[in-house]
């Protein structure tokens, strides 16, 4: 197993696309994960396909063995662990492998806890976890992955100027909250602006510095978890295990935030449908779901106090 660091978890998948033959195909991918994976596959010369997800509110398994027996033109699939679910993935990765064992599997943990001792599972090629903006550990940067040793990992030079990652935020900003028309052209210039950062990392600090933040966020979300399952264990969201985030489902969702906004406190919607800002075939079951769930903040950022504040307005508001 190798394990790779970077400034930016997106970096480590970009060198991975670069540095591997084959894996500049296409790449299935969930709807439901975060703009930045879409781009980065781009930037790095792959194409991607869009798919809906299951039950599971992970990528749909049924539809991905359809597709990847039906075609070669695959490079493989990004498997990402909504909300950090845990889940049995094994006779899945195994049923693409049967397929093709050149298919690559990218397992995404970036909502997972962070772990370095865990082993890599011989049927995954890269395990990716991040530390950025908004992860179970947050300490505003970072990335790590474990890849397996016979495949190549070379980093190589990406030109990075702020004012470039600025529009790129920008324009995605203006897609997902704003409902800016699509214009093909337009995304794909963007896509390759020079907005990915790659830099090397002090391992020995990074891991040392993410081993503390883990033990001191994992108390606090316990604590705060607490009050949440006490008093909203009716609406909790059964697909998760509410380790990243209390994860709820209303019937108002954006009625109910806009009331923690009146109120002082505030949460989350859960990321944007891919499906509506990438070319891409309809992704019912997520478009459907989505529009309910509300993330809970557990962190740092949210106290016991605001806590129990939103467990009363919940209850209020939706009669609980």
């Amino acid at each position: 197993m190798n394990l790779v660091f970077n400034h930016r978890a997106s970096a480590i998948l970009y060198h991975f696309i670069k540095s591997n033959k084959h894996a500049n195909k296409v790449w299935i991918i969930p709807t439901n994960v975060c703009h930045y994976v879409a781009a980065t596959i781009l930037k790095a010369g792959a194409q991607i396909e869009i798919l809906d997800v299951d039950s599971t509110l992970c990528l749909d398994r049924k539809k991905t063995l359809e597709k990847l027996r039906n075609n070669d033109h695959y490079a493989g699939i990004i498997y990402v662990r909504t909300f950090g679910v845990d889940l049995e993935v094994n006779s899945f990765f195994d049923a693409i492998k049967t397929i093709n064992k050149n298919l690559f599997i990218v397992d995404d943990l970036c909502l997972s806890v962070p772990n370095f001792d865990r082993l890599l599972n011989p049927l995954v090629d890269l395990e990716l976890y991040s530390t950025g903006y908004s992860k179970y550990v947050d300490i505003g940067f970072g990335g790590y992955a474990k890849i397996q040793n016979h495949l190549k990992y070379e980093e190589q030079s990406i030109p990075f100027l702020e004012k470039e990652e600025a529009i790129f935020d920008q324009y995605f900003r203006a897609l997902i909250f704003e409902s800016k028309p699509i214009i093909k052209e337009e995304l794909n210039a963007t896509v390759q602006l020079n907005w990915l950062k790659s830099s090397s990392l002090d391992k020995e600090k990074y891991q040392k510095l993410v081993i503390q933040k883990r033990e001191e966020i994992s108390k606090t979300k316990k604590e705060i978890n607490v009050i949440y399952e006490a008093g909203l264990e009716s609406i909790k969201l059964k697909n998760s295990a509410s380790l990243w985030r209390f994860n709820i489902v209303v019937d108002n969702r954006d009625k109910v935030l806009n009331l923690f906004a009146e109120n002082d406190l505030f949460a989350s919607k859960h990321y944007y449908s891919l499906s509506k800002i990438f070319p891409s075939e309809k992704t019912p079951f997520w478009d459907g779901i989505q529009n309910n769930i509300i993330n809970l903040f557990n962190d740092f950022r949210y106290s016991k106090s605001q806590a129990e504040q939103t467990v009363e307005l919940l209850k209020k508001t939706l009669k609980i």
